[in-house]
């Protein structure tokens, strides 16, 4: 079965950011999956979230390179969600990806991956989590999260992530960079990057969706 994941850990976000993305993709995914949020703290999270604690010793993005160590009780094919993204359509074209890894392009810097939406199969990509553990010290404090480790960790591995909007066009956008008037017309997925987040910005549009 598809595993829907997403991570809330400390008080970033509310518990009310976990309820709303399970929400969204109840309401816009009909291939058969599973719910699924990491956290440390279940308190206030809707009683049909299937919550699972964190298995590792991080704090913030860092518990992102949990999902390559492996996630246990999860098989097969992990679409990951950061809690700040809003679905506005159908999102089933997610589960047609059947690669080994796809992440976003980055919004700014399109050679780069992102890590807001990541599509991989539980387990099979060990070697992301090998080369960050062995140097997980340096990672932490060198780099600025886990989607920049990521990123030097395919550079030095001589390897490139499958690109989602190559994958799907015009289906994913950034808020910052493409919603300022409008949803694009073919939009389904609209990522909130930084600031604003989802409760801060204000269109009212957002509201239809952020529920």
């Amino acid at each position: 079965m598809i595993s829907v994941v997403t991570i809330k850990w400390g008080d970033k976000y509310p518990p009310g950011y976990v309820d709303k993305l399970y929400r969204a993709v109840e309401r816009n995914m009909t291939v058969k999956h599973r719910f699924v949020c990491l956290t440390e703290n279940a308190d206030g999270i809707h009683k049909d979230v299937f919550t699972m604690p964190l298995f590792g010793n991080f704090r913030g993005w860092w518990n992102k390179m949990l999902l390559f160590r492996g996630v246990p009780g999860i098989h097969g094919r992990i679409i990951w969600l950061d809690l700040d993204t809003l679905i506005t359509d159908n999102i089933d074209f997610l589960a047609e990806y059947n690669g080994s890894f796809a992440m976003l392009r980055d919004f700014y810097r399109p050679q780069f991956g992102a890590s807001g939406i990541m599509l991989l199969k539980n387990g099979i990509n060990h070697w992301i989590w090998n080369r960050f553990e062995a140097s997980r010290k340096h990672f932490e404090t060198q780099y600025h999260g886990d989607q920049e480790a990521i990123n030097v960790i395919m550079q030095k591995e001589c390897k490139r992530p499958d690109f989602l909007q190559d994958l799907f066009p015009n289906k994913i956008v950034s808020y910052k960079v493409h919603c300022q008037n409008k949803i694009p017309a073919r939009a389904s997925i609209i990522c909130f990057h930084g600031r604003p987040r989802p409760h801060e910005a204000d269109h009212a549009w957002i509201r239809d969706y952020w529920r």
